[in-house]
């Protein structure tokens, strides 16, 4: 691959893996007598690459060695005995750029299409960040609902509250759960020290919802504070409710019923929350007293409150087991393993309010004090319940353990390939009839549990809808969608702890343009024929971290041998015009890059633009003579 040092005329040769013997995913009758890569430009002799059998276990190599031309790395096999192996290898350029990957293949055994190796646990990990925010907005939406609907249709008008500023406080946590959400936005933007573009960091829908939820719930914090506008805002805490559930529904394709249930959902079982502890402090304000009563209000709230139970027993884990794939994912994922929690906590909450129900109901003398004693804890447990809820919404629902993972459903052809950056992350995005795919790659392209993406899309008629992808692997992303003819946008938001983030808008043409084949081998040999051209390059390595340009003179065919597609590609298609040029997009097998080619009607390559994982290039091509 070619690529500039602005601070001198030198050239910058990356090696690119472009073919592997086994290849990834083979499945091989016989034990093969060596591993060999094959890359792009000449390596250093501190590449190396090692395999492992399927239990982990490092297998001897007998031998390691590069060709004369370095570009060839072999290892020499012990006879292997059937079963699955992964082999990891990393390559070093003679500029110190590295590139590094695994692949598996199989002997005398299936393995399934696509697969990848992985070790340890695979469950996504849990965004604490996001989590914390999320509960804020839970629990003071809860409580201040709850709160609210109690005093109106649960308890006599002449009996005051024992904490009259328990709503305000609730809506001001839940506003700052929503001032955090904000924060985390553009956090993950880079824009926290630049408010002039903080608008333009709210590009996505729930985004967006976050920003509408905070305006709402200023509005309600402030109609709140005096009776005759409270209903009106109880209505607003009801709607900030819902845009909530609207920021986390269920995952695409479960259908028009997703979005409804979990707004449902969350007011529901928030109202039924917030009412309990509205409950809990009127029966320890009274627990004291030993001939009094407080009914009707905890007899009223009993019957709205098995309602409220009953209708949340049946959406909650309707929209919650839509995200696992098999059962087993209870216990093998940790979005399955926080689920369980959160079951036999709401489990050990109706168990408690039982006793309550019981021992407590109706509320007269003694029975106030067992009543206040059983709801503190059945509060206790809820709010335990709306915590598991909030990491549920930040967690992502992901295949359990396991040495193989099921990759992705292999793609009807045709499909259409676009690629960028967000951050330093390369967002690669495959496109076939009914199929979407997503590969999220950090710098080096090796994608680990700790990074996290989220994803949403514009139609071509310019509506909105979000996107669920299940996981088919560390980065990998997978979802059934039907396509609308015309360009969509989808929108990626990337976070990784170990790389910089960041959020990119990629348009996926739709129908796939005609093969383009032809017409890159033509470019190839057209480029390659010019005595000289000038390669003009930008190069953008994430946030802030841009190059160029700078322009280098060499030959055509040097420039073509230093490019990854010289020996072809993959899903090459023709896209529209550009200014009287052809336009061309594909990706090279094995190199992890993507590239977008602008061709002359002489069939030269004029422009081009290449994404692999942490850089995107830019170059202007010109030919001796030619504008």
């Amino acid at each position: 691959m070619l690529t500039l040092v602005f601070a001198s005329p030198a050239v910058e040769a990356h090696s690119f893996l472009v073919r592997t013997s086994p290849q990834p995913g083979a499945r091989l009758t016989g034990a093969p007598d060596e591993i060999v890569l094959d890359f792009t430009d000449p390596v250093a002799i501190e590449s190396n690459l090692s395999l492992r059998d399927e239990n982990g276990v490092k297998v001897t190599l007998l031998s390691m060695g590069l060709d004369n031309n370095r570009t060839r790395l072999s290892a020499s096999l012990p006879l292997l005995s059937d079963g699955v192996y992964q082999v990891t290898w990393k390559a070093l350029a003679e500029d110190a750029h590295s590139t590094e990957g695994e692949f598996v293949f199989a002997v005398g055994v299936d393995l399934p299409a696509g697969a990848v190796v992985t070790s340890g646990s695979t469950s996504g990990s849990v965004q604490w960040t996001d989590a914390v925010v999320t509960l804020a907005l839970l629990a003071g939406i809860a409580i201040a609902l709850g709160g609210l609907l109690s005093e109106r249709f649960v308890w006599p008008r002449d009996r005051p509250s024992p904490r009259p500023a328990l709503i305000t406080e609730s809506i001001a946590v839940a506003l700052g759960g929503a001032f955090g959400g904000a924060a985390v936005v553009l956090r993950r933007a880079g824009l926290l020290a630049q408010p002039a573009k903080w608008f333009d960091a709210f590009s996505t829908r729930a985004d967006r919802l976050i920003l509408a939820v905070t305006v709402v719930l200023a509005v309600a914090l402030l109609l709140v504070q005096r009776m005759r506008t409270r209903a009106v805002g109880l209505v607003l805490v009801v709607v900030a409710g819902v845009l909530v559930a609207l920021r986390g529904h269920g995952p695409e394709g479960t259908g028009w019923w997703s979005s409804p249930a979990a707004a449902a959902h969350l007011l529901i079982g928030g109202a039924w929350v917030g009412a309990l502890i509205h409950l809990t402090f009127i029966a320890r304000a009274n627990s004291s007293a030993t001939e009094t009563s407080i009914e009707p209000g905890p007899s009223r709230y009993a019957a709205a409150a098995l309602v409220a139970v009953l209708t949340t027993l049946i959406v909650g884990p309707v929209i919650a087991f839509g995200q696992l794939q098999h059962f087993k994912d209870l216990t093998d994922t940790g979005y399955g393993q926080i689920l369980l929690v959160k079951l036999v906590l709401v489990g050990l909450g109706l168990a408690v309010a039982g006793l309550a129900r019981r021992r407590g109901i109706p509320a007269t003398g003694e029975r106030i004090r067992l009543l206040a004693r059983y709801t503190t804890i059945e509060a206790l447990l809820l709010m335990g319940v709306l915590a598991a809820s909030a990491l549920l919404s930040t967690t992502a629902p992901t295949r359990g353990r396991g040495f193989v993972e099921l990759g992705p459903v292999p793609l009807p052809k045709p499909a259409t390939l676009t690629s960028d950056l967000a951050g330093s992350h390369q967002v690669l995005v495959a496109a076939a009839a009914d199929r979407l795919q997503i590969m999220v790659l950090p710098p080096g392209g090796q994608p680990t549990r700790e990074q996290s993406a989220r994803f949403e899309g514009l139609e071509p008629d310019g509506k909105s809808f979000d996107l669920k992808p299940r996981s088919c692997g560390p980065g990998c992303y997978d979802i059934a969608h039907e396509w609308a003819n015309g360009i969509t946008t989808l929108t990626a938001t990337v976070t990784d702890p170990d790389a910089d983030g960041g959020s990119v808008r990629l348009h996926v043409a739709w129908p796939p343009g005609p093969d383009a084949t032809d017409l890159l081998a033509k470019a190839i040999a057209a480029t390659a024929a010019a005595a000289h051209v000038t390669v003009t390059e930008s190069v953008s390595s994430g946030p802030a971290n841009t190059t160029g340009p700078g322009d280098l003179t060499v030959s055509g065919a040097e420039y073509i041998d230093a490019s990854p597609f010289k020996a072809g590609a993959d899903d090459v298609h023709q896209q529209s015009d550009d200014g009287g040029l052809r336009v061309i997009t594909f990706a090279v097998s094995g190199t992890g890059t993507w590239h977008e080619l602008w061709i002359d009607d002489t069939n030269r390559i004029r422009r081009e633009t290449l994404v692999d994982p942490g850089h995107r290039i830019d170059r202007n091509i010109t030919y001796q003579g030619t504008p």
